[in-house]
């Protein structure tokens, strides 16, 4: 999915989203910043507040085409939470590797709790497959192996803290 904001006046918006079934246009949509993080929303004339909190991947994480390494908007409206994974844009993926290609090392994108860990050493994961279910911010978040190979170290256990960047799981990727 993708949207095209257009300013047509101050605090008034076009807004195009693309979706499978065709683009979808509102018209003069108001819209104001309230403070830092929320945002004060009229469409089809029905009001809402949205919080918006940013989570960038933390700077010593190199950026990719990793979503693990992505910026994350989580935006909370109505009683539900959508997360919007970022790219990284194309002149900072010029600029550093790959958060995996490191050893095929999995990093906490964030600090958080383990929750679960669904991998042990010696067992041989799919690219894509569950590896790791962390929290942070009261949300749950699976991270998922970017290749397909063994487990050769594992870096936390269940009810573990960790910080942002520290290496949970170490894959060795096929060749």
């Amino acid at each position: 999915m993708t949207a095209k904001v257009v300013q047509r006046g101050t605090g008034v918006y076009d807004v195009t989203v693309d979706v499978a079934r065709g683009p979808v246009h509102f018209s003069s949509v108001t819209a104001h910043l309230v403070d830092q993080n929320t945002l004060s929303v009229t469409l089809n004339k029905s009001y809402s507040h949205t919080t918006i909190v940013s989570q960038p991947p933390h700077p010593a994480i190199p950026a990719s085409l990793s979503s693990n390494a992505m910026e994350r908007l989580h935006v909370f409206t109505g009683g539900h939470k959508t997360t919007l994974v970022l790219p990284s844009p194309k002149w900072l993926l010029s600029l550093g590797g790959d958060m995996i290609s490191t050893k095929g090392a999995l990093k906490a994108p964030m600090p958080s709790l383990i929750v679960e860990m669904k991998v042990k050493v010696g067992d041989r994961v799919e690219k894509g497959q569950a590896v790791v279910v962390i929290e942070s911010m009261k949300t749950e978040t699976v991270l998922r192996a970017d290749s397909a190979g063994v487990v050769k170290a594992i870096g936390c256990k269940a009810g573990e803290m960790v910080e942002e960047g520290r290496e949970l799981v170490d894959i060795e990727a096929d060749e």
